[in-house]
């Protein structure tokens, strides 16, 4: 195990594991698990950024001291697969430890200079494509009598609609007739909720929420 951590961490330096080899990133917690050194990897958060999700995810039930229970909690509740990004997994890492009030990993794991996540609310949910691993091309959000409601756009599917606070869906997928959906937006018109939806045909088409029946 030792042996395996010098290729990441050269003496003195911080771990590198961004420019580490595929099998260490893949196979690195399992060789932890052979050593009773778990701990050490789960505690640091650019071995989550850049680690394999699928050899990782089944030995977070490892986690010994608080601070790897901690971080096996914020990793599980963030739900990676072996196609997300480790730019992507860092974002949603930071928020998601925000959420789960570790602001110290949320610091850790700032993703860039730009912006940084201080404020979190919420449950996990369940993807827009109702389970599926799939791009989300769109997000929108609006209020819909006093009810905050998210619109999502996966790619090569519906409409989909739910609701922030609990992530159960709030209406039927919506099915547009003018192409894949680029871009939406939730605003208020004359004081009615509508969704401005910009579609890859170039159209523009604006839908009253209350259409929706939400």
């Amino acid at each position: 195990m030792h042996r395996l951590m010098g290729w990441a961490r050269p003496a003195g330096l911080p771990a590198r594991w961004d420019a580490s080899e595929p099998y260490l990133l893949r196979h690195a917690i399992q060789h932890a698990v052979e050593a009773d050194d778990v701990d050490r990897l789960l505690s640091d958060p650019e071995f989550l950024v850049h680690a394999d999700p699928v050899t990782l995810t089944p030995e977070l039930g490892r986690a010994g001291d608080d601070r790897a229970r901690r971080a096996a909690a914020v990793y599980r509740a963030a739900r990676h697969d072996g196609t997300t990004r480790p730019a992507v997994r860092r974002r949603v890492l930071a928020v998601e430890a925000i959420r789960q009030r570790d602001p110290e990993m949320a610091r850790r794991l700032r993703p860039s200079s730009i912006w940084e996540p201080i404020w979190a609310r919420g449950t996990p949910h369940p993807t827009a494509s109702g389970g599926r691993t799939t791009p989300v091309w769109a997000v929108a959000f609006t209020h819909v009598d006093g009810r905050p409601v998210v619109s999502a756009q996966v790619e090569h599917g519906a409409l989909s609609f739910w609701e922030p606070a609990t992530g159960k869906a709030v209406a039927d997928p919506l099915f547009t007739e003018s192409g894949r959906v680029r871009t939406l937006a939730g605003t208020q018109v004359d004081g009615h909720p509508v969704l401005v939806i910009g579609s890859e045909d170039g159209s523009v088409r604006a839908w009253d929420f209350v259409r929706l029946k939400l």
